[in-house]
């Protein structure tokens, strides 16, 4: 509930400070004395956007409330908020640059925390909020509320949570799967390429190296080739000559013998050394096949590269990615079968714990219709015909139903959308009226109802107060009214009204204490400014009246 609310300079208010209490609360006031604008800053204190036409001509704006409640664990765990009993909530507004600074318990937060943290605390309804009374959704929220099916379908809505997360899940497998399948002979014939140029211990740059060492050796071959040539191959080689001139031994004798010692010597060293120049040609033969290879490999290497349009390192990573991909496609494939079976044992127990949900509902609507109906007879109504239509829609967080609230006042028409036949002031006494047969279970603590009161009057006046009355027990109501009936039902009463300074009108706001002070104002709500004591006797009957409930 709210225990402090404090004002500067907030639009016609100069500053103001409020105390609140428990209880039925109440804001009285002639017309356009500003008694919305009390209930406007509560509204910005809940996270609601700000109008900044509002506040043009403002200095900085501050609006600053005392809330005693705790938010949900998941709120404070969330935002790593520091709470205890009290949250302080202080919203500061920069007129010129139109900019919101919002703090909770001190620490800077978003408009859109501010929202989750009053999400189930605080519930306002004015002509301009009806909004929330024709969501189906919420309609279908506040049957669930009267039918103790919060807690039941909060844990549907879990395991549908879980349902949605495991269709995604099973998704995302599939499209892998289904990917890996397709592209299944292109990773494997793509991995045995790799596997042949044998990716995951090649260098290419250590094989550049080679391949330039090789390639500068072709000249030294093509020496070699020449000298073999020069040396035996040609007619005239050299040692093709020397044997000619060693037939001619024969003719010499002791004085040759020397000579020819000496190109026997020679012919033998030649041929050593032919044998050498024979060994270094083979192995540069060698090394041109080596070369050869190392040409075809760069090449593939290279082609690789452009087909997959990656660098070394991603053909790396691509060919450890494939392996695995395909190593794993076995496993994947029973993985989807378990999901797919677990999803379906899901959709067996929504639909059971739906159809169970359903039926509850369809049950309790009935009673509710009719206590609905008690209620709204009571708040003027001279005929109702409340209605819930109920139609069936896929699976969804709520069930499978969806609803909608119907309504006729009158006898010869049948009930259609409570949006198309309901003014502002109806929609607020059927809200009264909802909120009145499920307060008891209601989370929200701190209920506003401004001018709740439109088109009604004596009798039906002095129920609402009644219900209001009722409804406040273990909460906070906020209302702003112009009805002494209702006002004289309340538990603080406090008087707004306008004060002209310096010629400019200034808010002020006052708590009506005393019986004697409370007595005045329903006086002039009874009978205007001019008070007498008739309308003061009139006003003394009803606060009785109020004190007694």
């Amino acid at each position: 509930m709210l225990v402090y609310l404090r004002l500067k300079n907030y639009i016609l208010i100069p500053e103001i400070e409020l105390n609140f209490k428990e209880g039925f609360i109440c804001f009285t006031g002639e017309t356009g004395a500003g008694k919305s604008m009390i209930l406007g800053s509560i509204e910005l204190l809940k996270g609601e956007r700000v109008d900044w036409k509002m506040f043009e001509g403002n200095k900085e704006v501050i609006i600053e409330g005392i809330f005693r409640f705790k938010p949900s664990e998941e709120v404070i765990r969330k935002y790593e908020l520091d709470f205890e009993n009290e949250i302080f909530v202080q919203r500061i507004l920069d007129t010129e640059q139109k900019i919101s600074k919002i703090r909770v318990n001190g620490t800077p937060v978003s408009a859109g925390v501010l929202k989750e943290i009053f999400e189930n605390e605080i519930e306002i309804h004015g002509q301009q909020s009806q909004i929330y009374l024709l969501n189906k959704n919420n309609q279908l929220d506040m049957l669930d509320r009267y039918c103790d099916l919060s807690d039941e379908v909060g844990k549907f809505k879990e395991l549908f949570v879980k349902y949605k997360q495991k269709i995604k899940e099973y998704e995302e497998l599939q499209k892998n799967y289904e990917r890996i399948l397709t592209m299944k002979d292109f990773m494997e014939h793509s991995i045995k390429e790799l596997e042949e140029i044998n990716i995951e211990n090649i260098n290419t740059e250590e094989l550049f190296d080679e391949y330039r060492k090789l390639n500068e050796r072709k000249e030294l071959k093509e020496k070699i080739n020449e000298i073999v040539f020069e040396l035996s191959e040609s007619e005239d080689s050299v040692i093709n000559k020397i044997s000619l001139i060693l037939k001619n031994e024969m003719f010499f004798k002791d004085s040759g013998k020397k000579a020819f010692e000496l190109l026997n010597e020679a012919q033998s060293i030649l041929n050593e050394a032919l044998n050498e120049f024979v060994r270094m040609r083979f192995e540069e033969e060698e090394d041109e096949k080596k070369l050869f290879e190392l040409e075809n490999l760069l090449q593939k290497i290279e082609d690789l590269k452009r087909k997959h349009r990656t660098d070394e390192k991603g053909l790396v990573f691509l060919y450890k990615k494939w392996k695995e991909e395909l190593s794993n496609f076995d496993i994947l494939k029973k993985k989807l079968d378990d999901i797919e079976k677990e999803v379906k044992d899901i959709e067996e127990e929504l639909s059971k714990r739906a159809d169970k949900i359903s039926g509850i509902r369809k049950k309790k609507a009935q009673e509710f219709k009719k206590e609905i109906e008690k209620i709204l007879l009571k708040l003027g109504f001279s005929y109702i015909n409340f209605e819930i239509k109920f139609s069936e829609k896929d699976i969804y967080e709520k069930g499978k139903d969806e609803i909608e609230f119907l309504l006729s006042s009158s006898k010869d028409r049948k009930p259609i959308s409570i949006s198309k036949v309901a003014s502002g002031g109806e929609l607020s006494r059927i809200m009264l009226a909802i909120k009145t047969l499920i307060s008891e279970k209601d989370e929200k603590n701190l209920l506003i109802f401004d001018e709740i009161d439109t088109g009604i009057g004596g009798e039906v006046a002095r129920i609402v107060g009644r219900n209001l009355k009722k409804l406040s027990k273990g909460k906070q109501v906020f209302c702003i009214t112009h009805l002494p009936q209702i006002a004289s039902f309340s538990d603080y009463h406090f008087y707004v009204y306008k004060e002209i300074k310096n010629g400019k009108a200034e808010i002020k706001v006052k708590e009506l204490k005393s019986i004697e002070e409370r007595k005045k104002e329903i006086a002039r709500m009874i009978a205007g400014k001019k008070i007498d004591d008739s309308s003061l006797s009139a006003a003394e009957k009803l606060i009785e009246e109020g004190l007694k409930v």
